[in-house]
């Protein structure tokens, strides 16, 4: 990694428009691969993590439609990331709901 200027931002400070989405969808899964393989701040997963590891698709369940109130900052994150924001929101809850259901699987892995 070269060496370049750490900057720190509050939420409401940090710059917004400025990712080369045509770059990044330009790259291939090799790429992105290798540059994750790369990146320091992203160690590979222990072993044991991934053998617990289970793929949730919130497609998979039908959900109820409602209504919720949730804190602005928190509605701005998730949809920040696009289209899908709901289904995310849906993936947080999943997955706080199992970890709390299930303490034992916390304490064992660590």
């Amino acid at each position: 990694m070269n060496a370049k200027r750490i900057v720190n931002f509050s939420r409401d400070e940090v710059p917004r428009g400025q990712t080369d989405w045509d770059r990044l969808r330009a790259l291939t899964d090799d790429e992105v691969e290798q540059a994750a393989a790369e990146d320091p701040d992203n160690p590979p997963l222990p072993a044991h993590v991934l053998a617990e590891a289970e793929l949730v698709r919130p497609e998979d369940r039908a959900a109820v439609p409602i209504s919720i109130r949730l804190d602005p900052d928190l509605l701005d994150f998730f949809k920040a990331g696009g289209p899908g924001y709901q289904a995310r929101i849906n993936a947080a809850l999943r997955e706080h709901v199992d970890r709390a259901r299930t303490p034992q699987r916390r304490m064992a892995g660590g």
